[in-house]
């Protein structure tokens, strides 16, 4: 096998994905939210995690604001990146908006589990659903 084939083959392995789901499907409001405790763990064991999130049959415009939470107990729950927001998207009444983003590569290690919150930035509701795609580089 040539060095090349086999480099190939290597970084395929390398960045598997290793988690896939729908971790939430409900109405939000201004009040946060957060996923299921049933996928802290699993969400947990990674590192870079991809986010799709739609949103439709929403009542009014604004924005919702989706943060990266971990802990190590599952019981105290500190935002990843400073605080900061890892996707913010744009809501529009009566339309559906879709939106994606990702941790970056290399960045803030993650705990033992984690949990992904959200807030609707508007007096109204929205039915957001909310796909976790987990990558590991280590393989």
């Amino acid at each position: 096998m040539s060095r090349l084939a086999t480099l190939a083959d290597e970084r395929i392995g390398a960045d598997m994905r290793r988690f896939n789901a729908l971790v939430f499907d409900d109405i939000v409001t201004s009040e946060p939210a957060t996923t299921s405790s049933t996928y802290d763990a699993a969400l947990g064991q990674f590192d870079n995690v991809s986010l799709h999130v739609v949103i439709d049959t929403a009542s009014a415009s604004g924005t919702l604001q989706i943060f990266v939470q971990h802990s190590c107990n599952g019981e105290d729950w500190v935002s990843k990146f400073g605080g900061a927001a890892l996707l913010t998207a744009t809501v529009t009444a009566g339309a559906t908006t879709t939106k994606t983003a990702g941790e970056p590569v290399g960045g803030e290690l993650s705990m033992a589990f984690v949990r992904l919150g959200m807030r609707l930035n508007t007096t109204g509701l929205a039915r957001v659903r909310l796909y976790a795609t987990a990558r590991d580089a280590a393989g």
